[in-house]
């Protein structure tokens, strides 16, 4: 009876304890906090007599004044702040015991990034050639015939070599197939699928509507499209764009991507969007060096070195940690005319700062020209950075189809850490 007793006060105790202000406040932060070294007043942590916290790393945060310790100790009032670039776990537990919040919090230097919204053309050139369908032929017998399929070969299959030639461009592939078929001989074709490496034989079917022999295979080894300029780092020339990655069409895997580059795009007009109907950017690529070479397609975008003219930047801004974006106004940097970056007005819905990738931010067009001229968010403006309180917070990603006034949104931070500036910041 006396054990049912205090198992009765222990759970109510539990309970009370979990409805406790300071309980609901701590449960509330983020799982991961980042400071400016040696700037106080960044997040504020509540005190209260019977809460304690620990660091595992000494001499790295302070709460007010006081040095937080790898020692329990009382959780007083104050401001968390680092006092050095650096990573540590705050952890925080009733009385010492019961865990109530476990968190990483790092350091990092104020990053500042030129915000782009120039319209870009993207030029991808593949890691070797890629399998991007196969098709039937119509042999003289008129019986449809698959010959690549019926060997094994699929999309997304990267092709290695031709009759033990190694292939890196469609040009080189496709001649040396034709040359190896035009009499009728099967075809050894080498292909890589998920790291593994296969050989297969794939005899021609001669095609009546081709007058000639052929294995169906349709193979193509680069990609290009529309996009916008994310930002530029004014210290190491590292740009992004996109904020999402380029992902292939018909295979609907990454694009594998060798190397590449962005060009100045001219937008020459604007479908308008509607519910269930994408508009996009009508843009020519122009005639001119390209403003830089890519390095990487990732899920955060295309990163590479900016090559073009730098007084066409504008001013450098501070990149908003994610717990400093907020629900509420932002404006959006984008073209629909030219090559003019212009401003437009949106809001920010909601924030999820744990999503890194993509589909952190919810934003609503709300500008009455945007609105009128595009619909809202349209194919081309993957990319356009978004700012807010004077801050660089993020790029538009993605638009709801059904709603192209509302689209996703992608936190600037996220995209500075793939593209490893806050290394290169150390």
């Amino acid at each position: 009876m006396r054990r049912r007793f205090w198992g009765a006060c222990l759970a109510a105790a539990i309970l009370l304890l979990g409805m406790a202000p300071p309980i609901q406040s701590l449960g509330s932060l983020p799982s991961t906090l980042y400071l400016l070294p040696g700037e106080p007043g960044t997040v504020s942590l509540p005190a209260g007599p019977l809460f304690q916290a620990r660091v595992d790393q000494e001499e790295f945060l302070r709460l007010g004044d006081e040095p937080l310790s790898t020692r329990w100790q009382p959780l007083r009032e104050g401001e968390l702040w680092a006092t050095a670039p650096g990573k540590a776990r705050l952890e925080v537990a009733f009385l010492g015991l019961v865990p109530v919040a476990s968190l990483e919090v790092e350091a990092r230097p104020a990053l500042y990034l030129s915000p782009g919204g120039e319209a870009l053309g993207v030029i991808l050139r593949g890691t070797g050639v890629t399998v991007v369908d196969e098709t039937a032929l119509r042999g003289p017998d008129g019986v449809p015939r698959r010959p690549a399929f019926e060997a094994g070969i699929r999309p997304g299959d990267r092709l290695v070599a031709v009759e033990g030639v190694p292939v890196e461009r469609k040009e080189d592939a496709a001649a040396r197939i034709r040359s190896a078929i035009q009499k009728g001989d099967p075809v050894e074709l080498e292909l890589e699928r998920g790291g593994r490496t296969f050989r297969v034989q794939v005899p021609p079917v001669y095609d009546v509507r081709a007058q000639r022999y052929l294995i169906g295979l349709w193979i193509r080894d680069g990609a290009s499209g529309v996009g916008t300029l994310t930002f530029v780092d004014p210290r190491t020339g590292t740009f992004a764009a996109l904020g999402h990655v380029v992902m292939d069409e018909r295979t609907r895997q990454p694009f594998p991507t060798r190397d590449g580059a962005v060009v100045a795009a001219l937008v020459t007009g604007v479908q308008k969007a509607s519910a269930g109907s994408p508009g996009e950017k009508r843009a020519v690529f122009l005639p001119q060096e390209p403003l830089g070479y890519l390095t990487a397609n990732t899920p955060l975008g295309i990163f590479g070195q900016w090559t073009g003219t730098w007084d066409q930047l504008a001013e450098p801004l501070p990149v908003a940690r994610p717990q400093e974006v907020e629900v509420g106004p932002a404006l959006l940097r984008t073209v629909l005319h030219g090559n003019q970056v212009e401003e437009f007005q949106v809001v920010i819905e909601r924030v999820q700062p744990q999503m890194a990738e993509g589909r952190g931010l919810v934003i609503r067009v709300t500008d009455p020209r945007l609105l009128e001229e595009a619909g809202g968010i349209v194919q081309g403006m993957s990319g356009s950075p978004i700012i807010q309180g004077g801050k660089l917070v993020g790029a538009v990603t993605h638009v709801f189809v059904h709603d192209p006034t509302r689209g996703y949104g992608t936190f600037a931070y996220w995209m500075a850490e793939a593209a490893g500036l806050f290394e290169e910041e150390r």
